[in-house]
């Protein structure tokens, strides 16, 4: 015991797991019934779905896709469309959309 240093660190390391027998350990939530698709206490404000709501949805999706996708075959050094598929170069590329 000629090291004051080690008393020191043994009173530390001491206080520290009193301190942490201290704490409350934080619950865990429950899992959610199974089949259940929503966590417990969460309510959604959606209202009840339609077929015809997701027709609409999903024909708003296809617009947006087909307009985003290119669907056209060009040279990536050149620029220039090909318009014929068995002809298509090494330097093919789809084209860009901004």
């Amino acid at each position: 015991m000629k090291n004051p240093c080690f008393l020191f660190l043994v009173f530390v390391f001491i206080l520290n797991l009193h301190l942490r027998a201290q704490q409350k350990e934080v619950p865990t939530q429950p899992l959610p019934p199974y089949g259940s698709s929503a966590p417990y206490g969460s309510s959604t404000p959606y209202g009840s779905t339609t077929p015809d709501d997701v027709k609409r949805l999903m024909d708003r999706i296809f617009v947006y896709v087909d307009e985003a996708t290119p669907f056209a075959i060009v040279n990536r050094e050149t620029g220039a469309e090909t318009v014929d598929v068995k002809k298509v170069q090494k330097e093919a590329t789809l084209k860009k959309t901004e």
